[in-house]
């Protein structure tokens, strides 16, 4: 689509708008992203026979439904991802993490929360890890009981992606071992297809990070992977969400971040910054 054909964003208008979005999702959008809207937005105004974007502006504005939220969302946010992406914090949970939270858990499983997931890679290669690892083990063990791995997002549309558990060639091509391909997948027609055994650790749900609505109690996750998801929320957003999960982290429990993101005096809230094999990894202060 040419420029020509995208419809006019005012300035007044594109300030309004990224007020109602950053209102209904916690999303921050810059001024740099009139361009990106414009485009990604194309589709939207045409599925709600918007004649522009004063329009879509009034349909937010009036009880917006839960469609378009969910289309504005997966416009907005990139779902770039892939299996076992950026490998070092792969690596830390399996030769340091798994094995410090085995010994000291009592009776519970392993809780490693993963937000935003988008169409499922990260949260697959967590339970294809979480699976190796308890196969490495003497006696070797299942990993239900073991691990539970819930995954969030905020978008209804990758999510039912990632539950439905399908991956093209290009996708299972990039960051995926082929052993992890013949022991965890299906051929598919259409695709690969992951085995049911790499669901019975998964739950996943829909959840906006902005929200009050309690992720679960106090120190109930022993690792939250939060990997690229901050990027898109003002400095107040993400502070927020940094407290809560701190509130939800375990003892000592471990955050982890994307390879370019990190936290503007992490003992404020309450993390101490670690690093191994060059992956920085935070983890809930003693103190707290």
């Amino acid at each position: 689509m040419s420029q020509k054909e995208l419809a006019a964003l005012s300035a007044e208008e594109f300030q309004e708008l990224s007020q109602l979005i950053n209102n209904l999702c916690g999303i921050s959008l810059s001024g740099d992203k009139v361009y990106l809207v414009r485009q990604r937005f194309s589709h939207i105004l045409k599925a709600h026979s918007c004649e522009g974007f004063k329009d879509l502006i009034s349909l937010l504005r009036n009880q917006p439904s839960m469609t378009l939220k969910d289309q504005i969302i997966s416009a907005i946010v990139t779902t770039e991802t892939s299996f076992f992406r950026d490998q070092k914090p792969y690596d830390l949970l399996l030769q340091k993490i798994f094995p410090r939270f085995l010994e000291e858990r009592q009776l519970r499983p392993i809780n490693i929360l993963s937000a935003g997931i988008s169409t499922g890679e990260e949260i697959y290669s967590l339970s294809i890890l979480s699976h190796e690892y308890s196969q490495s083990l003497t006696p070797p063990v299942e990993p239900v009981g073991l691990f539970s791995l819930p995954g969030l997002d905020i978008s209804s549309q990758v999510l039912e992606q990632a539950r439905a558990g399908l991956f093209s060639e290009i996708q299972v091509s990039r960051g995926l071992k082929k052993i992890y391909l013949s022991r965890y997948f299906e051929k598919e027609q259409d695709g690969w297809r992951v085995k049911n055994q790499l669901k019975r650790i998964i739950n996943l749900r829909r959840y906006d990070l902005t929200s009050a609505i309690p992720l679960g109690v106090a120190g109930t996750y022993d690792v939250i992977l939060c990997r690229n998801v901050l990027i898109y929320f003002d400095q107040s957003n993400k502070e927020n969400i940094l407290k809560r999960y701190h509130d939800l982290l375990s003892n000592r429990g471990i955050l982890l971040l994307g390879s370019s993101e990190v936290i503007n005096k992490p003992q404020d809230l309450g993390y101490e910054p670690n690093n191994q094999g060059g992956c920085l990894y935070y983890t809930k202060s003693r103190k707290s």
